[in-house]
């Protein structure tokens, strides 16, 4: 047979290629889908959440060991089991305790997977007309309006992948199975990245400041607590800065359900009339809670009021906070205690959150017989702590009284914040790592922008990215 001289050169060509090609293809369907790209947010833990699910569907030992009676979660797994890829398992399962659903004979049909897309193009220049990416985006949204991408990218896309399932039922459902699973008693406790229906709460330690010297001089922020449990947002103590910071962290005012002041101290309201304003959509609804001690409110004596009667009319709410006052943010409850301090009216406060447990807030307050009382148990007790050992200042907390707080309520775990000149000088790390030493309790001196969310444990962020946090069983 005769060949060109160059049909030689050419095949080995196209050999080549096609040896790259594969050798891409492999890598690209056997390496982790974080290899080429980064998960942004907790975008990642929802996708070891799903992978989670999947091993425990995939489990017959686990499945059969928490089968709830209900015959309606087993139709829920049957379905995140077939859009998963191992809807035979949960099949399997069924068959063996005799549960019988007609759906069982769709789940088989069906052969799903995730895998990340990659994809490349060449950038495009600026110059009028819509942009490159804009374009692409488009073209996926036609892609997919066609149902020809089969390969999903994370759990986001997951209600894309159940609406292409034929059964009605699977089209009409939502992800909720983990919660169904964990509401009839089971658990997740043998897998290797658990996941729950517990609602973490988040604590952003927006300032961390307190007194006159630091609020004039702003070597710590003093805009408060912000307080983000689900949907419910609570602003604490929103002093000088809260505004600015709020939104420097994304934080908006206009999420906020709550204002809460504990006294008319400018570090504690000065900004409780802007967020207010926020809360109540600029003025355009009247919505949210307003809950601040009576000095804030209405005066007492020669302190304040120092939230005006117009901006008590704007919320749908005005709490004033005396001890043993509760009341209700959501499914938030709230219990105002009590407190000594240069403003009689100050209270400290007591939060409960379902499933999650008790925070505890001293606000501004001397020691005194029975102040522990309120915060016995809490899961997590803030103390505002003026200044370091040994150098005790009337009306407020120093370490000291901190430390017979700490002793006599025993809390899971504790976090410092509000401090002073001198306490900024005598460094609180050094001060918590004391408390801590005495009392047992894990103790956090807050920083700046520091995070602590509670769920499963309690872990505690610093306010760069790269710092690694730290996990306390609390």
């Amino acid at each position: 047979m005769l060949t060109l001289p160059y049909m030689h050169s050419l095949t080995l060509e196209a050999l080549t290629y096609s040896a790259l090609l594969l050798i891409q293809a492999i890598i690209a369907f056997s390496a982790p889908s974080t290899l080429f790209g980064r998960w942004r947010g907790f975008t990642y833990k929802e996708k070891l959440e799903w992978d989670s699910f999947r091993r425990f569907l995939s489990d017959m030992t686990m499945i059969k060991r928490y089968a709830p009676q209900d015959l309606s979660i087993w139709g829920d797994w049957l379905i995140y089991g077939t859009a998963l890829g191992v809807g035979d398992k949960v099949v399997e399962a069924m068959r063996s305790l005799s549960i019988p659903l007609i759906d069982a004979a769709i789940a088989q049909t069906m052969t799903t997977a995730f895998r990340p897309i990659i994809t490349a193009s060449r950038p495009t220049r600026g110059g009028g007309g819509e942009s490159g990416r804009l374009r692409r985006r488009r073209r996926l949204r036609r892609r997919r309006r066609k149902g020809k991408i089969n390969y999903m990218v994370g759990p986001k896309r997951f209600e894309l992948l159940i609406s292409r399932l034929s059964a009605e039922r699977f089209n009409q459902a939502k992800l909720r199975a983990h919660q169904l699973f964990l509401r009839r008693g089971g658990s997740y406790k043998s897998l290797t990245r658990p996941f729950s229906e517990l609602e973490p709460l988040t604590i952003w330690f927006l300032g961390t400041g307190g007194g006159r010297f630091v609020t004039v001089t702003q070597r710590r922020r003093t805009a408060g607590l912000r307080l983000v449990w689900g949907d419910v947002h609570l602003h604490i103590d929103p002093g000088p800065g809260a505004l600015v910071f709020s939104n420097w962290s994304g934080l908006s005012p206009q999420k906020l359900d709550a204002v809460v002041v504990t006294h008319c101290h400018p570090d504690h309201y000065c900004d409780a009339e802007v967020l207010i304003e926020g809360m109540t959509r600029v003025t355009t609804k009247r919505r949210g809670v307003l809950a601040a001690s009576r000095s804030v409110l209405q005066g007492v004596d020669d302190i304040g009021p120092s939230i005006s009667s117009y901006h008590q009319g704007l919320v749908e709410r005005v709490v004033v906070l005396e001890p043993d006052v509760s009341f209700e943010v959501g499914d938030v409850g709230i219990e105002a205690l009590r407190a000594m301090h240069s403003d009689p009216a100050t209270v400290g406060l007591r939060l409960d959150f379902p499933d999650v447990g008790s925070i505890g807030y001293t606000s501004d307050t001397a020691y005194f017989e029975g102040v522990s009382e309120g915060y016995r148990g809490v899961r997590l007790l803030i103390l505002c702590t003026m200044r370091p050992r040994g150098a005790p200042l009337p009306l407020h907390l120093s370490v000291d009284e901190a430390l017979r707080i700490m002793e006599e309520a025993r809390p899971r775990c504790a976090v410092l914040t509000h401090f002073g000149m001198r306490m900024l000088n005598a460094g609180p790390e050094a001060e918590a790592q004391y408390l801590e030493a005495e009392t047992g309790i894990p103790t956090v001196a807050a920083r700046d922008g520091m995070r602590v969310t509670l769920g499963e444990v309690v872990e505690v962020r610093g306010p760069r990215k790269r710092e690694e946090p730290r996990i306390i069983e609390a």
